[in-house]
């Protein structure tokens, strides 16, 4: 057949003698032409989306970090200590029926003794208290030291 495969713009709808549509890959210069096209408008697209990106996940990490609030020390008290210790810093009677020497957590008793002094007893326990390593991390028991120096301000010196 004369003029076969006929070409209809981009080739991409000829088809042979017996009407079967054949694929025919644009000409070497079109496919250039497209490709550099293609490098310029994605290339520029892809850059400047992966700048939005990469300054959107820095601004969202910088946001979580910034509103990543630190351990709270009250609830953590009243979670792990209160029941032993009292809501504030006295011991209840039955636990001082059980255990004598269990201290009151008032001014006098926090003066004594430092932040990192009470992060070490939560750490290590004592010989009738248990360990809290297993059960807070070292920033809530830092948390937990500096709420008892302030339980221990409103406790007084009873």
């Amino acid at each position: 057949m004369p003029g076969w495969p006929r070409r209809c713009g981009s080739g991409e709808n000829d088809r042979t003698p017996e009407g079967k549509q054949v694929f025919k890959a644009p000409s070497l210069p079109l496919q250039a032409g497209m490709a550099k096209l293609h490098t310029e408008v994605m290339g520029t697209f892809q850059g400047e989306a992966m700048k939005t990106l990469w300054l959107t996940l820095g601004l969202l990490l910088a946001a979580s970090s910034a509103t990543a609030q630190a351990p709270d020390g009250k609830a953590l008290y009243e979670k792990n200590c209160r029941m032993c210790h009292g809501a504030d810093g006295t011991p209840p009677a039955a636990m001082l029926k059980m255990m004598p020497t269990l201290p009151t957590l008032n001014a006098s008793f926090m003066a004594s003794r430092s932040d990192d002094s009470v992060v070490k007893v939560l750490t290590s326990g004592t010989a009738k208290m248990k360990s809290f390593k297993e059960k807070l991390t070292p920033e809530e028991m830092a948390a937990v030291a500096k709420y008892l120096r302030e339980l221990g301000k409103k406790a007084g010196d009873s």
